[in-house]
């Protein structure tokens, strides 16, 4: 297994895959980038626990979601934030 970066991607958007047209559209308007080759859009938000350095103010409780970061995340979404767990 790849050992993380520490890059703070993860932390740093929202993701969807098969993202509908007019949410595309939508969020495209707010600094959302669409991967049409992937069907992943990314949505720039920032987690309120992510510090400087990329590492989690709140490790210890953080969010189910990121518990499962990488092994239940679309591997379509870790290439699109480049995420060298998804190597």
């Amino acid at each position: 297994m790849v050992e993380c970066s520490k890059c703070g991607r993860c932390c740093s958007y929202l993701w969807s895959t098969m993202p509908k047209q007019e949410d595309i559209d939508f969020w495209h308007l707010r600094g959302a980038v669409f991967f049409p080759e992937l069907n992943v859009i990314l949505i720039p938000a920032p987690c309120e626990w992510l510090l400087p350095d990329n590492t989690c103010k709140n490790y210890a409780a953080r969010p189910r979601i990121c518990r499962m970061w990488p092994q239940k995340t679309p591997p379509s979404v870790l290439k699109a934030l480049k995420c060298v767990m998804g190597d």
